[in-house]
């Protein structure tokens, strides 16, 4: 089973970077576009679509790294001296 989930995940990351070359190669012609037609620059809507287009693209990454910190458990070593005793006592605690 973990090893279907992990081939599932780099065939994801890899439809992603595909995915990512091809809209960079898209949005960099369109950009282009624009520069060399000064009246398209200065349009509103164009540069709106633009913007919404690069925050749609940017979705996909800020889930994964979601993904990421809710994944790792954190684990915690605290050392400290009993007030009683005086022994030195490890405390070993890890995230559920």
């Amino acid at each position: 089973m973990k090893k279907n989930w992990k081939k599932t995940i780099t065939y994801i990351k890899v439809a992603y970077a595909v995915l990512i070359f091809l809209f960079v190669v898209i949005v960099g012609a369109v950009i282009c576009i624009g520069l060399i037609d000064r009246t398209v620059i200065t349009n509103s809507v164009f540069m709106n679509s633009v913007a919404l287009v690069l925050g749609l693209f940017s979705l996909p990454g800020v889930l994964m790294s979601f993904y990421t910190l809710m994944d790792t458990k954190k684990k915690y070593k605290a050392t400290t001296v009993c007030p009683k005793c005086r022994h030195t006592v490890e405390l070993h605690l890890e995230e559920i």
